[in-house]
């Protein structure tokens, strides 16, 4: 596995796990809650695509 790959994992995985999200669904429900995943993958792709072209 790439450096960039494994970033992408790390910071998906934090973002993503149960118990990172179980609080925030508690928080904000629906709606909001499946932007707040969308947002966090999309950032983590996009970290490790960045992370790709430097490391």
């Amino acid at each position: 596995m790439g450096y960039d790959a494994a970033l992408t994992f790390l910071v998906a995985g934090g973002i993503t796990s149960a118990w990172a999200a179980v609080p925030v669904f508690a928080l904000v429900r629906g709606r909001v809650f499946l932007l707040y995943l969308l947002l966090a993958l999309l950032a983590s792709v996009l970290v490790g695509f960045v992370s790709g072209l430097f490391l």
